[in-house]
């Protein structure tokens, strides 16, 4: 036989210590899926972030190699910018922005001022040394920058 608490919908507090336990162990599991999957999202990101940093080095070295080669015309040279073309799509597909523009404001942010040049209106980036690295908003590794003071 029910009793007038089932009728009429009330739950004992057994039936209510029992659902409230269930919920917060759903709450508890879908916290712990949630963290989980942070972690293996901050993970990934700090592994991209570190992988991209060892191939800076390499990188730099590709932009100076193309922007001094010789004769363009020579088979030997087409494949060395060839293959420097590979690699910037390879950082591509990284997510990996270079920070190398000329003429804008300077951002610390995204920059480090490594010399100051006379111009006529002062915290201009002027010219790159060395360029910068950022994989979305994340700066890798700031432009060097001269700017203008």
């Amino acid at each position: 036989m029910l009793s007038s608490s089932h009728i009429h919908g009330q739950k004992s507090s057994k039936e209510q210590e029992y659902l409230e336990g269930w919920q917060r162990a759903r709450a508890d599991l879908e916290n712990v899926r949630r963290r989980m999957m942070e972690s293996t999202v901050n993970q990934k990101q700090a592994l991209k972030r570190d992988i991209v940093e060892d191939l800076l080095g390499l990188a730099d070295n590709f932009r100076a190699l193309t922007a001094h080669a010789p004769d363009p015309k020579d088979p030997w040279v087409q494949g060395v910018l060839h293959v420097a073309r590979q690699f910037e799509q390879v950082l591509a597909d990284f997510g990996v922005e270079i920070i190398a523009d000329t003429g804008g404001t300077f951002d610390p942010k995204i920059h480090e001022a490594v010399e100051e040049v006379d111009g006529t209106e002062p915290g201009i980036v002027q010219e790159v040394v060395q360029a910068g690295y950022k994989i979305g908003e994340t700066v890798i590794r700031p432009a060097k920058v001269k700017i203008t003071s």
